[in-house]
């Protein structure tokens, strides 16, 4: 019971951090808002669904639905990475990419560690 309580007040906060966050992306105006609010919106989203299908042990679902949050993360992750590359292109800044070409390699690493191992080999 206890842990279903536990599960319900996230699924709150994070439903009224999704609603205050549906409501600044509409009152927004700059792309660049819209793009990051946006973003959190679905984090948010995802959590609070997340926590709603684990209140009603539907946690094989819910492992499903935690996948859109870690998608939406890496998106962003790579969205960033992309960018930083283009200014750094654009500045002739080399060492800049040099740094981001870690970053790309160890978002390959999380990828491949989140959706292609295997599940035996991920609780060693």
């Amino acid at each position: 019971m206890k842990i279903n309580v536990r599960y319900i007040k996230k699924s709150i906060s994070s439903a009224i951090i999704s609603g205050l966050l549906a409501y600044f992306l509409f009152k927004t105006n700059d792309l660049l808002s819209k793009i990051v609010i946006s973003l959190f919106l679905v984090f948010g989203i995802s959590f609070c669904i997340t926590n709603v299908l684990l209140v009603f042990r539907k946690n094989k679902l819910a492992e499903k639905v935690s996948k859109v949050y870690v998608i939406a993360f890496f998106i962003y992750w790579y969205g960033f990475l992309i960018y930083w590359d283009y200014i750094s292109i654009l500045n002739k800044d080399f060492m800049a990419l040099l740094i981001s070409l870690i970053m790309w390699f160890a978002g390959a690493y999380f990828i491949y560690k989140r959706f292609f191992k295997k599940k035996e080999e991920n609780r060693r």
